[in-house]
């Protein structure tokens, strides 16, 4: 096999790690588990529904915004469209 290119390969003898002691290795399951941990909080906070939705909102302003920030009528009128015929097809589809 070939080595990608830009990559240095070594021909010197690698040492042996000394072993490891039971309380380095828990010290390193501990530091693990609060890393995860971390981790997981983080993406709990980023998928709460209030969260999701700002996220929503803020896509869709960018969307329908100009560069100077204000509100592109044309786009707001698309938009408003393509909701209009959504709800009334879910209207109609049950019968409402």
């Amino acid at each position: 096999m070939t080595q990608p290119t830009g990559t240095a390969t070594s021909s010197a003898p690698t040492r042996p790690t000394p072993p490891r002691t039971p309380d380095q290795i828990e010290a390193d399951i501990e530091a693990t588990r609060t890393a995860l941990a971390g981790r997981i909080e983080t993406l709990q906070a980023r998928l709460t529904p209030a969260s999701l939705a700002r996220g929503v909102r803020d896509r869709a302003m960018r969307v329908l915004q100009r560069d100077d920030g204000s509100l592109d009528p044309v786009r707001v009128s698309v938009a408003a469209g393509v909701g209009l015929v959504l709800v009334l097809y879910v209207v109609r589809r049950r019968g409402i």
